[in-house]
């Protein structure tokens, strides 16, 4: 049997890895399509951009 002290280091090790690979690995916010300016200027057609 494993013991309550080894069960709550496991735990705690699971929720700091959480939190350190949440915090690596931050959720991107989506930004959906909005109209350029230059979409304007060039007839409604996209301007391949670099």
């Amino acid at each position: 049997m494993v013991s309550i002290e080894k069960l709550g280091s496991w735990f705690l090790l699971l929720v700091i890895g959480y939190t350190l690979v949440s915090l690596v690995n931050a959720p991107l916010t989506w930004r959906g399509e909005t109209p350029r300016r230059d979409d304007a200027a060039a007839g409604g057609m996209s301007v391949p951009t670099l």
